[in-house]
Parts: structure tokens; sequence; C-alpha cells
């Protein structure tokens, strides 16, 4: 037998009823005087409650002779002995009290370090729902908007026709086939004379009305050239064709003039050689014939919210694409000589809370780019009615804000976006909107900035702008790289428009490398050719 406490035979051998352990009687009885329990179970003791091992003679002897050493008569300071053998006793109940301690300590530290685990468990697992909740709530609520938004527009369209199925498979039918007839194809551009170096609109007159270069962005046309044209002021109206140097002339109709004001606010080129659309500022929608100096349709049209007018090659080519500042988007048949609302098709209403700076049409004929100072939305005019690709500034655009242009390379992949003093290159094929085709180009000034791409889409030219200074940069496209890499940097001496409206890549000649650029600003045109 070996005592609970001590770890040693006992002298004299007691039991606790309640733990039914063996102990040294004394060492018991010295636990029960100061907790009252037992050292084993906790539970209540008193030293009346101690049962004595009786033992035998010979058990007697045997621990007489395991515990010799505390025996008074083997020592000759008997006393001493004593008080060491008390000593160690009351050591060894201190000893068992701290382990006992030390083993309570662990189990609670153990416990409280499960509690704790559990608890941020259970904590993680509330943040989860309440992220998924929060979730839910915004998919409502933007679902609830693009609701009612639908709602809205399907309400104002009841007194216009809508896009029916037919004409919207038209569309996507037109549109594959002429994204696959150009996809290689290379557009003829304008062709200079040598040593045509500048050249003014009209050397007649000083003023050119603003706004009123039209530069079509022509990707194809069969058996033609690329032509630019210029509607200038009155009386006349100029277009310019195979060369600067070869261009007919226009008596403008006194009805688009107002003593010395011009009243066409936007020009518009249509597939028809001949014809143009004009947007006077008197609200007026006119389809004018050039070659017979005819008006062939005239209708009121609000002009004053109009920020973008094109006629596609080939979508809806006997359509005029007009869209509004509020997002209104609307088809207008420019042949058709019946009732004028009869020709207005509408794609989408526009909504008074909203208001966009600019507008660009794909090449592809049905994806529209809408823009304000800090989002772009893509909208697919064959499905005007799904959710808009949303390009966000400080999400999807790296910048802070103030997006002043969006624009479509002509290889139909790219769309490039441009801040103050950035342009970035977005890749349309990538799921991931954020994924940029190329690195963003910098400058060191915000004021920039008029930029052009050429029609091979390996070229681009940037004018920059500082105290009537202009400063153009060209860029080449490495697509080894996959970057636009700085090529060259000119300074134009004696330029007529230092900080041009209107700037646009004419071409390049591979023979002698000159690029020639176009460029307009207050009345006053010209071309500049530079070698790179």
């Amino acid at each position: 037998m070996f005592c609970a406490i001590s770890g040693k035979p006992p002298r004299v051998a007691a039991i606790s009823p309640s733990s039914k352990c063996v102990f040294e009687k004394s060492l018991l009885e010295q636990y029960v005087k100061e907790h009252g329990t037992d050292p084993v179970s906790n539970e209540p003791l008193t030293i009346d409650q101690i049962i004595t091992v009786a033992q035998s003679p010979l058990q007697h002897s045997f621990s007489d002779s395991l515990n010799s050493a505390t025996l008074n008569s083997n020592y000759s300071i008997p006393s001493l002995l004593s008080t060491l053998q008390n000593e160690w006793d009351a050591l060894m109940l201190e000893n068992f009290s701290l382990r006992k301690q030390l083993d309570q300590i662990t189990k609670e530290f153990s416990a409280a370090l499960f509690e704790r685990d559990a608890a941020k468990l259970v904590a993680a697992r509330l943040l989860q729902e309440k992220n998924v909740a929060l979730d839910d709530i915004k998919t409502v609520v933007s679902n609830y908007v693009a609701a009612s938004k639908d709602d809205d527009r399907h309400e104002n369209n009841t007194s216009i026709k809508d896009l029916n199925s037919e004409s919207l498979s038209s569309m996507v039918s037109e549109s594959r086939d002429f994204v696959k007839e150009t996809k290689k194809h290379t557009p003829m551009e304008l062709v200079l004379p040598e040593g045509d170096k500048t050249f003014t609109a009209n050397p007649s007159s000083e003023t050119l009305a603003t706004g009123m270069i039209c530069f079509p962005r022509i990707t194809y046309i069969e058996d033609k050239k690329y032509i630019p044209r210029i509607l200038q002021n009155p009386p006349s109206l100029s277009i310019i064709e195979d060369s600067l140097s070869n261009q007919k002339k226009y008596d403008i109709p006194d009805s688009w003039t107002v003593g010395n004001e011009t009243l066409p606010g936007m020009l518009c080129l249509t597939n028809d050689e001949n014809i143009v659309i004009v947007l006077t500022n008197d609200n007026k929608f006119t389809v004018y014939d050039l070659e017979k100096q005819k008006v062939l349709n005239s209708a009121d049209f609000e002009v004053k919210d109009v920020i973008y007018m094109y006629c596609h090659e080939r979508v809806m080519k006997n359509h005029v694409l007009i869209v509004k500042k509020d997002g209104s988007v609307v088809y207008i048949n420019y042949k058709n000589n019946s009732k004028f609302e009869d020709s207005i098709t509408t794609v989408l209403s526009g909504n008074p809370h909203i208001s966009y700076k600019y507008a660009q049409l794909h090449k592809d004929g049905l994806l529209l780019a809408l823009g304000d100072a800090l989002t772009v939305s893509l909208i697919n005019l064959s499905s005007p009615f799904d959710q808009p690709i949303l390009f966000k500034c400080n999400q999807e655009i790296p910048t802070e804000g103030d997006i002043t242009k969006v624009f479509f390379p002509r290889n139909g992949y790219w769309m490039m976006v441009q801040s103050q003093a950035e342009i970035f290159t977005f890749d349309l094929r990538k799921d991931d909107h954020s994924v940029m085709a190329t690195p963003p180009i910098k400058f060191s000034h915000q004021d920039l900035l008029k930029w052009d791409i050429d029609l091979s889409g390996k070229i681009l030219a940037i004018s920059e702008s500082e105290q009537s200074k202009q400063t153009i940069h060209y860029y080449f496209y490495l697509k080894a790289k996959k970057q636009w890499t700085h090529h060259s940097t000119h300074k134009v001496e004696q330029s007529s428009v230092p900080e041009p409206d209107k700037f646009v890549v004419l071409r390049k000649n591979n023979e002698n490398n000159n690029i020639v650029l176009y460029q307009t600003s207050d009345g006053v045109s010209e071309t500049v050719s530079m070698n790179v």
C-alpha cells in the first residue's frame, strides 16, 4: 500500500470512506483539518469518518522497518527527527495541493481555449451569413431598379415603335457579316499630293462653324476611298474626296442660316454619297441632297441634348443612330418619306437623372459605349434591356475620375478610355473587364490631349498643348510585348492650330515614313506631315 498524498508506504494506514483511497493517517488528518474535504474526491470529510487500518504484528514490524528513518529510537536527538518528519509531511501536503491546483487550472485553461475557438467559428459563420445577406439585398435592389427602368422604358415607348425581333435578327446578321468581311481588310485612306503640307479649309473665311468638322471613321466601303468631309461657314459646304486638293463645294440652303449665324448644330454623313443628315439649332431634323441642293425631308426634332450621331456602313445602314445625354437611343430611317414619327425606332428611353457626356459606336454596329466622368457603360443594341457592362473609376478603370473620351479601335476587341492625363486600353475579349490589353500611357501634363489611332491600329498620335505650344508624341504598338512603345516626339513649329479641337491621323506612307495629321480649331484647319 502507498499513501495517495506522499506516495510512500504508510506507517499507520487510514482509509477515506469517500474516495476509498489509502493515506498516511497523520497526513490525512492534517489535510482534513485544513480543508474539511477528501484529498482525492473533494467531498466533505471529517476526522471521525477516517478509518484506521489494523495491522498484524508482522505488518507493523515491516512498516517500522520501511520507516526506520522516522523512528525516534534510532537517533540520539529524537525531537529533531520528529520535527523533520512533521516538516516532510507538511511538504507532501503542500506538494499534493499544488499538483491538484495545477491539474484544475490546466483543465480550465483547456476549456477556455476550446470555448474561444468555438466563439471564433461562430463569429466567422455569422459574418459570412451577413455578407451573403448583404449581397442578396444588393442583388434584389439592383434587379428592382433594373426592372423599374425596364417598366419605365416600356411605358415611355408606347407611342413610338420599338425594335421588333425581325429587326434585331437582321442587325445581328448584318453585324456578323460586316465584322467577318472587315477582319483582315485594310481600308484605303486619304491620298495626299506631294508637297501638300498645309491646307486651310476655306481660305476666304477666317472662321469655321464650331463642331462642324466631320471625319467619319469609315472602316470599309466597297470600291470607295476614305473620304473626310468638312462643313464650313455659310454659304458653302465642302466635301474633300481623294485628295486635299480635290474638293467639291455646295451652297448651304438659306434656311440653314440666319444672318451670319449658321443653324446646323450637328452633321452626319450617310452611306449615300450626296446625302447628309443635319440637326439644326432651331430643332429640325433635315435630310439634304447635296448634288440636287434639295431638302428631302425635314421635321421637328429636339436636338439640344444630342451627344452622338452616326450612320453605320452596314448595320441599319438606311438609319441614323442618335444618342442623347439622358441615355435615350433611337434609329431614324432617313429614307422614309412617310410620316416622320413612323421613321423613328426607339432602342432605349432616357432617364432624366442620368447625364452622359460622350458616346461611341463599335465597328460591329451593336456595341454602344455611353459614359460620364466616372463610368463607362457598354450596351448591346441587339439586347438593349440586358444589364450593361460597367467600367467604373477606382475599380475596372484605375483612376480617380474625369473620364473624357472612349474610343473603339478598328481591331474590334479593344476599348480605349481617356482620363485627364492617362490613356487606358482594355481587352473586351476578357471575362475580367479590369484586364488591360496594354499598360496605360501616362502624361506629365493634365491639359491633354487630343489623340487618334490610324486605321491600321498600330500608330497612336497624341497632341499635347502647353502655353500655345504643340507637341506631338508618336507611339507604335508592339504586338510581341503587348504594349504601346514611345517612338518619337515632335515640336510643331508655327502651327496654325496649337490647341486643336479635332485631331485625326490620316495615313502613314511606308515608303518615306511620313505620317500625315489633320487638325482644326476656331475655324483654322491644316494638315501636318511628319517624318517618323
